[in-house]
């Protein structure tokens, strides 16, 4: 979803209170290591190496993995930032399989951080993400309200689906 929605303070609670492991944004270190400074080929960078992060993490057999990122960000990212998505990118996100996404609204207050960069777009992002996971067919959750609010019907999608 749009940046500063809760991600991964949600992705943080999923994990302790599933007993889950939570695979954290690797575009944060590498981004806080450039001093936020990218080009499009940083993007292709950073997808693999979170790819690569969240495959050594599965090898631990998890009962629930819960990916703070993944590659439907970067697609969004790519596009929106370079107007296009890198045959990288789009394989590595054709590739993916998650049995269920969260898509967070924006409807809570934008938070600063250096690393962020649409304060203003959040509602088209999160129309953005949201065209991706239906064109795709992909199983996904929009979470609204407070961050208890998004705790509870995530854990309740979860459960739902017998994923925890």
């Amino acid at each position: 979803g749009p940046e500063s929605t809760g991600k991964t303070t949600l992705a943080r609670q999923l994990a302790d209170m599933s007993g889950g492991l939570w695979e954290e944004e690797y575009a944060r270190h590498y981004l806080a290591a450039r001093d936020g400074q990218y080009g499009q080929r940083d993007l292709a960078i950073i997808a693999r190496q979170q790819c690569q992060a969240i495959a050594a993490a599965s090898k631990a057999h998890p009962r629930l993995l819960i990916a703070d990122t993944e590659m439907t960000v970067m697609k969004v990212w790519q596009e929106v930032v370079f107007g296009g998505t890198d045959p990288v990118i789009e394989q590595l996100w054709q590739a993916q399989h998650y049995d269920l996404y969260f898509l967070p609204h924006w409807d809570i207050p934008w938070e600063p951080d250096p690393l962020r960069e649409n304060p203003h777009d959040r509602e088209a992002l999160f129309a953005r993400y949201e065209r991706i996971l239906k064109e795709a067919a992909l199983p996904y959750v929009i979470l609204t309200g407070s961050e208890g609010d998004r705790l509870v019907q995530a854990l309740r999608a979860l459960k739902s689906r017998g994923l925890c």
